[in-house]
């Protein structure tokens, strides 16, 4: 008997019913293998994931995989890791800050993200080149923009300091205009409003459509021929069909 299909049902009418399911147990059985602990491409989308299931579902199994998963995260990390959104530091920072906003995990977001947030200050963000969200600034800048929003600061020390915020709102100043990236151009506004004083303290963190909303559902048959990851992957269909 079979027990984890790798064929999915190609019939199967309730996606929730059919396709769910079997991407979890699937993801349940591959995701220690993984080698990157990235937001988009790692451990850190899988503990993202299951946290979700676990509330989906109300199922504490979840959770224990999700706090194995981000043990482990926390573990991996080290000063040779990219900055990067999708696969580094300010992925794993925004994924932690998700958490903690939304009471998956019971923590200081300042006391937990102190080392995330002083090696991310240790680039020059005016050298970046790229303005994707994947690799480049407005991956930082999704991040830094989610921290300084996150809690109400009027009372709490800044966790990045003036002299980067400084630089970072001079490199999105050199935004090209004929860059499409239409979630970025609104982090850059949004950015240049909280350093002008307008901060909506508080901000819920969501996870924002354009993160896990590349793959096309209808059209998965095989498990294995698809990334485990929330970008062009499996975790990123499951979160579309819980979130969504």
């Amino acid at each position: 008997m079979i027990l984890f299909p790798d064929r999915l049902i190609p019939y199967a009418l309730n996606m929730q019913d059919e396709l769910l399911p079997r991407m979890v147990r699937h993801l349940i059985l591959n995701y220690s293998s993984l080698s990157s602990v990235g937001l988009l491409n790692g451990k850190m989308g899988g503990v993202l994931f299951f946290y979700l299931y676990a509330r989906h579902t109300g199922k504490s199994y979840y959770i224990n995989i999700a706090d194995s998963l981000l043990d482990n995260v926390y573990e991996q990390l080290n000063d040779n890791m990219p900055v990067d959104f999708c696969s580094g530091l300010s992925g794993v920072g925004w994924g932690v800050e998700y958490l903690i906003q939304n009471k998956f995990v019971d923590a200081d977001s300042d006391e937990l993200l102190e080392d995330i947030d002083a090696k991310i200050m240790e680039w020059d963000v005016r050298r970046i080149k790229k303005w994707d969200l994947h690799t480049g600034l407005s991956g930082i800048l999704y991040y830094v923009i989610t921290r300084l929003e996150s809690y109400d600061r009027r009372d709490r020390k800044l966790p990045f300091d003036p002299l980067y915020l400084e630089d970072l709102l001079a490199a999105i100043e050199n935004y090209p205009a004929d860059v499409n990236f239409t979630f970025s151009k609104a982090l850059v506004s949004r950015f240049q409003g909280i350093m002008q004083g307008n901060i909506n303290y508080a901000t819920p963190v969501v996870i924002p459509e354009v993160l896990y909303d590349s793959v096309d559902v209808s059209q998965i048959t095989h498990l294995s021929g698809i990334p485990i990851g929330i970008e062009n992957g499996l975790t990123g269909v499951a979160l579309k069909l819980i979130l969504s």
